[in-house]
């Protein structure tokens, strides 16, 4: 008995994970640090977890390419909630570690402001725009008629990747009434919508 507690006593330690930051907007980055995975082969595998899922119900993972120790970054691409992070080693389904908690809170409101609400065809349309999250340089602003698809835009900007800023667009279109959209990283979902702009000819 004595001999057989020094032994669990002299056992290596297992895996640990962590996980940082521990409050993160979503779609923001959480990078996951691992240590002391020793006996590691590449098929060892991190994945992302809601608390008491079974381990086959990851939302996404990234293995560690056989690294004892290291870090991936997990782009937190969920829904608003509680996560945590678990170690699995050679693609099974039996975790040997689980990091610290993970809250993925929303995003904030994008907002798009317009000055003048009413210009004349040519003139010029200053669009400010504050609250992206997670913000890319491909994140643009594009000018539409109501109702129209996103793919069809009139004009657009890049942002530039930051959160909060403002554009001028020179207003030439024909005479009607045109509203401002916000799209994140070069998609065609927009996240935000101005008021009309009406466009006059004179």
């Amino acid at each position: 008995m004595v001999y057989f507690e020094t032994f669990e006593r002299n056992l290596p330690p297992g895996p640990a994970l962590s996980a940082g930051p521990a409050t993160v907007v979503a779609g923001g980055p959480v990078t996951v640090t691992w240590r002391g995975a020793t006996g590691s082969v590449s098929s060892d595998w991190i994945g992302l977890f809601e608390p008491g899922a079974p381990n086959q119900a990851h939302k996404t993972y990234q293995y560690t390419d056989g690294t004892a120790a290291g870090s991936r970054v997990f782009a937190m691409n969920v829904l608003p909630g509680t996560y945590e992070l678990r170690f699995l080693p050679n693609d099974g389904y039996a975790h040997t570690a689980t990091s610290n908690a993970v809250t993925v809170t929303p995003p904030p409101q994008t907002t798009l402001f317009v000055q003048p609400a009413k210009v004349v065809a040519g003139g010029l349309l200053t669009v400010t725009w504050a609250g992206a999250p997670n913000p890319t340089p491909k994140d643009w602003i594009g000018l539409f008629e109501p109702g129209a698809p996103n793919q069809a835009h009139k004009t657009y900007q890049y942002t530039d990747g930051t959160a909060a800023g403002s554009r001028v667009f020179a207003m030439n279109v024909p005479p009607g009434t045109y509203e401002l959209r916000f799209l994140p990283n070069d998609g065609y979902a927009h996240t935000a919508t101005s008021i009309p702009v009406t466009v006059t000819a004179s």
